[in-house]
């Protein structure tokens, strides 16, 4: 038996994420659609396809990078460590 396709709605909850941007990634071709008429739909195949497209391998992606190298404790350490300024008097 052939599943129903889903709406933005749908595939927004499945992915977590907001209607528009579920939109946004069906108009730009991210996600395959099928239309019907004026509707479009994504399949579950279409959906699973994006997401295995998208998925990161772990032991190539270290969110450690991601995190800052230094700690400030003080407000003096901020002062030194502003790159605008702003903090300094």
């Amino acid at each position: 038996m052939v599943e129903k396709p889903l709406n933005a709605n749908e595939v927004a909850t499945k992915l977590n994420i907001s209607r528009s941007k579920a939109y946004a990634l069906m108009r730009d071709g991210s996600i395959e659609v099928v239309k019907f008429g004026r509707s479009i739909r994504v399949t579950e195949e279409a959906l699973d396809r994006f997401i295995n497209k998208n998925t990161i391998e772990t032991d190539s992606f270290d969110i450690t990078t991601k995190l800052p190298t230094t700690t400030i404790t003080s407000l003096e350490n901020l002062k030194s460590h502003s790159k605008m300024g702003a903090y300094n008097d």
